[in-house]
């Protein structure tokens, strides 16, 4: 996968941290920069999931979370960075029906809208990804907020909606993190627990996809074999994508966190 994500391939799977309080576990891509073992919730090594530590959450403060309590038989496929637009990508998703939520760095948003205008056109959703895709744990409040809060105005300005969602690079994140995201008007962070890397998808618990799995893959130069291997996993599965915005809504009950057991999801009408 791109470096820009964590390495070869963000891939972070979050898990339900044990303990109380809690935010789920991330897993981060494989490729990304060398996450020093002191940057809080980033990617481990491999794009094993990386615990967060337990005061990250709390009141007041957006959820984390890395899957979407459903019963309904979907997945939720997202795609970060935004580097590599290769133009095959977007007719195989429409082919198979696949909805996106593309989290985006927003200078790539900016420089190169119009691919993904054409994303939008064919369903998919565009969120926030910071601005220069920086490792954020352990920066000051503002120093966040500087890389979190512009990319909801610009992606405004661009495509008409304003991102509700936003998820750090790199899977790096503290409780400072989740602070500037509220502040900036973000309603949820978001990890994943399922990566597709190299044609492979890996989860951060073993076994094949489940329900409510949030997926991780990379606008990178690998993207299309990725998506033909999901695409593999879901017909074996017996799921299918579904736009993770009609799941995650403002209720935490509908998301998957440390704490008290979310209520199932239904697509919203």
């Amino acid at each position: 996968m791109t470096a820009g994500c964590g390495g070869g391939g963000p891939r972070r799977a979050a898990r339900t941290a044990d303990g109380a309080n809690g935010q789920t576990a991330g897993l981060a891509p494989s490729a990304a920069p060398a996450a020093d073992s002191g940057t809080t919730g980033a990617t481990g090594q491999g794009g094993l999931p990386a615990p967060l530590p337990p005061d990250v959450g709390g009141a007041g403060l957006p959820p984390v979370v890395s899957r979407v309590a459903t019963s309904d038989p979907v997945v939720f496929v997202t795609i970060d960075d935004g580097w590599t637009k290769d133009p095959t990508v977007l007719p195989f998703l429409a082919a198979h029906d696949i909805k996106v939520t593309a989290f985006l760095i927003g200078k790539v948003a900016v420089r190169t809208s119009p691919y993904w205008d054409a994303l939008l056109s064919q369903g998919g959703l565009v969120e926030d990804h910071t601005v220069t895709h920086p490792f954020l744990a352990h920066r000051t409040l503002a120093e966040q907020k500087a890389e979190i809060c512009p990319p909801l105005e610009d992606d405004q300005r661009l495509f008409g909606r304003r991102p509700t969602l936003f998820r750090p690079p790199y899977g790096s994140l503290d409780r400072t993190t989740v602070s500037a995201a509220g502040d900036c008007g973000v309603s949820a962070v978001v990890l994943w627990d399922a990566v597709v890397q190299k044609g492979k998808l890996r989860r951060a618990l073993r076994g094949p996809l489940q329900r409510g799995d949030i997926i991780l893959l990379h606008w990178g130069p690998g993207l299309a074999g990725d998506l033909r291997a999901l695409v593999g996993s879901l017909a074996a599965s017996g799921l299918h994508s579904a736009l993770l915005e009609d799941y995650l809504g403002p209720s935490p009950s509908l998301i998957s966190t440390r704490g008290e057991p979310p209520a199932p999801a239904s697509r919203a009408r």
